[in-house]
């Protein structure tokens, strides 16, 4: 049953006439009905079967009162068959259900003439864990303060889950201490012991996950499950995903689903993979990508009885064995993007697979609210996913044409600001792999710089209050986007006003200037176009992406040789003791 914080969500966990009493009991009136065949509610048989060599499950619950409770599945078309319809009263119930090829289990139940109370409905498989053990969690944070305490409280307050939790991690890396939040005190008094603070400079995600890692292995816990901060938790997901590397006959990541903090039933991907050839990262099935799993639940949409092998989950939650850590180290030094997709590809190369488990899940800020190829986070877009490919066996000429035509997109654009930054990524990659640690600490503050100095800093406030500007503009055709790079226009005085949906080349390539709104609506870029400083980036951008493809062969050698050395213990101690003063000792609670 949904927590009182989810209440609005109630078709990700039921459907039908249940009242909720508390988070494992619901009552069912006289007729009523309720199917957990729901985002929350359903058991994905498919995978225990292929990870965990798994063969029975067993739904185990109590009842109070006369009714009837049925078993479905779903088989590997999408077809859906009862498997067991049972009578109950007041009591205990146990159903055995051979998984066989089927891919989905849900239970229905239906109240008789009276009242019917059903508690601590439960999925278990036979055998014992292969891998019990306990969790070091691991958060890491950057002037969330309020968020960070609330993710704690949450976490705290789940009794199942703190049975199984060793140590609490919470990396710090802003300029507010998350110990000011306002539900810290609170949170930290529930945790104890158990909750480290350590405060560090900024040194993105990689830098608070290393970090968190690093600790973890420090403790007694058999796993590390990496948690970002500005999230909504949803507790059981981490004990569903606990359960599930127990039991998985190799050692196994486990990931959770992303769900959007502002439409909740809207999943990010079903799973993530990368085209090594292409070095991109996309969903496993675009289709299911994204998806309102309050509508589509597995007995609904039959696609989601295949079996979809994924590259890697990302890192907003997600279980690492602490024994794959001690294999193949820690992230690499890439601040922030691509870094959970490279430690998946890595964490492959070395026979270790990632499973994102459906029905784990957290609540987080879609990407489509963030501004990724404008602002700063374009350099790590842009070095990081270079560094995978040459490390993952990418294609020098598809990813460098791919990556120069987003060069002339953006100068078609106006965005000269996002050449700057790029040129400067491929500047440092060319240096070689050592630039990766010299410049994590510093690398940020100068792409703001570059920014501000091409006039691509964000201005403050909603359009509507900034200024009134004409919006729609017309898309145009191609040859007249092209007749605008050649032959200028009077300029349009007050710019006219572009919605962030709208800022593509069709419509921004047809213009002098624009203020083009942000993702998240709450500013937005003053544009004006240069066709002299576009012709001389475009030239830089081509010489770099030249000398790129002649390096190649011998930035792949170099990288790959360094690679391990880059994600070892040793080399984040080194940049963790150079960091700042703020980098040393724990300070617990």
């Amino acid at each position: 049953m949904p927590s009182s914080s989810r209440e609005s969500e109630p078709d990700l966990y039921f459907r039908g006439d249940a009242v909720p009493h508390g988070r494992d009991s619901f009552a069912l009136p006289p007729g009523g009905h309720v199917t957990t065949d729901t985002y929350f509610g359903a058991f994905p048989a498919m995978l225990w079967r292929d990870h965990a060599a798994s063969t029975r499950v067993r739904l185990s619950l109590e009842t109070s009162g006369p009714g009837r409770v049925e078993v479905r599945v779903t088989d590997s078309a999408g077809q859906i068959h009862t498997v067991a319809d049972t009578q109950v009263t007041t009591g205990p119930l146990n159903l055995d259900v051979e998984i066989g090829d089927f891919q989905w289990l849900w239970f229905e139940a239906t109240a008789g003439p009276d009242t019917i109370t059903v508690s601590a409905p439960r999925w278990s498989v036979e055998g014992a864990p292969r891998r019990a053990g306990q969790l070091a969690l691991c958060v890491t944070t950057f002037d969330r303060v309020d968020d960070c305490a609330r993710l704690l409280s949450d976490i705290a307050a789940d009794e199942a889950l703190m049975a199984s939790v060793e140590q609490v991690f919470v990396v710090d890396q802003g300029t507010q201490d998350v110990r000011t939040g306002s539900g810290f005190p609170s949170a930290s008094e529930l945790l104890g012991e158990r909750l480290t603070v350590i405060r560090q400079p900024n040194l993105g995600g990689s830098g608070g996950y290393s970090r968190g890692m690093l600790e973890a292995l420090r403790t007694d816990a058999r796993h590390a499950v990496l948690i970002d901060d500005d999230v909504v938790l949803e507790p059981e997901s981490i004990s569903r995903m606990s359960s599930f590397a127990a039991h998985a006959v190799d050692t196994t990541m486990v990931g959770a689903h992303m769900l959007d903090l502002r439409r909740p039933s809207l999943l990010h991907s079903w799973g993530e993979r990368v085209d090594r050839d292409r070095a991109w990262w996309g969903p496993v099935q675009p289709e299911l990508s994204p998806l309102d799993v309050a509508a589509a639940t597995p007995g609904r949409r039959p696609e989601l009885s295949r079996s979809l092998d994924v590259d890697f989950n990302g890192w907003w939650l997600c279980l690492i064995p602490l024994d794959l850590i001690r294999r193949v180290g820690l992230s690499l030094p890439f601040f922030i993007k691509w870094d959970d997709a490279e430690f998946g590809l890595r964490a492959a190369d070395h026979g270790t697979r990632t499973v994102t488990l459906p029905g784990a899940a957290l609540w987080h800020v879609p990407w489509t609210s963030k501004d990724n190829g404008l602002d700063w986070q374009v350099y790590y877009h842009v070095r990081n996913r270079l560094v995978v490919a040459l490390l993952h066996g990418g294609r020098p000429l598809r990813v460098l044409a791919e990556l120069a035509a987003q060069d002339a997109n953006h100068l078609v654009c106006m965005q000269y600001g996002s050449v700057a930054v790029r040129q400067l990524a491929l500047t440092d990659l060319l240096t070689g792999p050592h630039h990766l640690v010299d410049t994590i600490a510093v690398r940020r503050r100068d792409v703001l710089e570059i920014l501000t100095r091409f006039g691509q800093a964000v201005v403050p406030g909603a359009l509507e209050t900034v200024r009134k500007g004409t919006t729609g503009i017309a898309r145009g055709s191609a040859l007249s986007v092209l007749l605008n790079q050649l032959v200028g226009r009077p300029p349009v005085t007050p710019p006219p006003v572009v919605a962030a949906a709208d800022g593509k080349w069709h419509t921004l390539g047809r213009l002098d200037s624009a203020a083009l709104e942000t993702a998240s609506g709450t500013g937005h870029f003053a544009l004006r176009r240069s066709r002299r400083r576009a012709l001389v980036m475009a030239l830089r951008s081509l010489r770099l992406y030249l000398r790129l493809a002649v390096r190649w062969p011998a930035l792949r050698r170099a990288y790959s040789h360094r690679a391990p050395a880059l994600a070892s213990a040793a080399t984040w101690h080194r940049i963790f003791g150079s960091a700042g003063p703020t980098g040393g000792s724990p300070e617990v609670r």
